[in-house]
């Protein structure tokens, strides 16, 4: 569903002319003619942002955008993934007016609007707050990240039998599968672009032992395109554990004092995929200056922190979870799995070249 959000509070808009002196300084460490972009951006007439986000989740984030820089009237238009791109290549291939920001998932259509010189290769002066897996593409920079990992029934699933790594999943499995039969569940690598790009970084990641867990938990298994009716069969009882699923539901669900009690969550301690959601300013976009400016703040420290949230992860490596009010960050991955094991999902373009042979193999076991 669309929904277009014009996001400048009524708060912001009440703020005199008088206060925006304090607003429209330069932010520290940045370079002195940034004061150039934001002089620039107050000759546009707003900020437009294509996403895969919901209007309510840009609230608390325009709003304190909207404290440092209160002239840019910003608005989002929220659509699916696929949508987003879709509908900007057909807009930009007409000349038609299109986004200033693009903030949206999917790497193999990242890889092709770069392809394409699409993408303007601006250089944020928050750049080297990151490491280069979130700046995968030039001018592309990942601002939230969506870990996948396990979430199980705890009324249903016995302690004993909830895994502790996959391997630990396929040991168990292959040990009792009549405890698992039909009752986990997963994204299908062919039919869901989030489940190719996290099962593809498993691959990766563990090679030909990750294909021998596969085997041994594709005849159990069930899959799932959306993870909204995962977690909804889940929490009824229908499945009794999900791996490699979408946190962003799961966490959802656990903000739930009700359901807190129900559902258990971890991150998969011998890999957890995470993909990431970067943003990027498309070439010639029409309000390039109010781009960059909110650009650099979702990469700054106060633009992580609004985007900070139950269900939401940031991923600034120096951010904490007590910096976000114990939200999740990319840093406590690190601190649960190990360096080695966060595996941001990479924008190389093994992931397009070998998606058809992936995706063969993948159907060859989950039939």
């Amino acid at each position: 569903m669309k929904t277009v959000f014009a996001a400048v509070s009524a708060t912001a808009l009440s703020v005199s002319w008088g206060a925006n002196c304090m607003a429209q300084q330069v932010p520290a460490n940045y370079p002195a003619n940034y004061a150039d972009i934001i002089e620039n951006s107050k000759q546009e007439s707003k900020l437009l942002i294509y996403s895969n986000i919901a209007a309510d989740r840009w609230e608390k984030v325009v709003t304190t955008f909207n404290d440092r820089y209160p002239w840019v009237k910003v608005e989002t238009l929220d659509m699916n993934s696929g949508e987003v791109f879709q509908r900007f290549l057909a807009e930009e291939s007409a000349k038609q007016t299109t986004a200033d920001l693009i903030v949206n998932v999917g790497p193999a259509s990242w890889i092709n609007l770069s392809e394409k010189g699409l993408i303007e290769p601006y250089q944020s002066p928050e750049a080297s707050a990151y490491p280069a897996s979130m700046k995968p593409l030039p001018g592309v920079y990942t601002v939230m990240g969506d870990p996948l990992i396990f979430i199980w029934n705890k009324a249903i699933l016995p302690a004993e039998a909830v895994p502790t790594s996959f391997a630990d999943l396929a040991a168990k499995a292959q040990a009792n599968p009549d405890i698992y039969r039909g009752r986990i569940a997963t994204y299908p690598a062919d039919r869901s672009t989030f489940g190719y790009s996290g099962h593809f970084a498993f691959a990766k990641h563990h090679g030909e032992k990750a294909w021998e867990w596969y085997g041994t938990l594709a005849p159990l298994s069930r899959t799932e395109t959306s993870s909204g009716p995962m977690i909804e069969k889940l929490t009824v009882g229908e499945y009794s554990l999900l791996y490699l699923a979408g946190s962003a539901s799961g966490w959802a669900a656990v903000a739930d004092p009700a359901r807190a009690q129900l559902l258990g969550w971890s991150y998969i301690s011998d890999g957890t995929p995470i993909n990431g959601r970067p943003a990027a300013i498309p070439k010639g976009a029409a309000h390039a200056n109010s781009a960059k400016l909110m650009l650099d703040f979702l990469l700054s420290i106060d633009g992580q922190k609004s985007l900070a949230g139950a269900d939401r992860m940031v991923v600034r490596p120096d951010l904490s979870a007590k910096d976000v009010n114990g939200g999740h960050t990319y840093a406590a991955v690190e601190e649960a799995v190990g360096k080695q094991n966060a595996l941001m999902i990479d924008y190389d373009k093994d992931q397009v070249e070998q998606h058809d042979a992936f995706i063969a193999r993948w159907k060859s076991i989950f039939k």
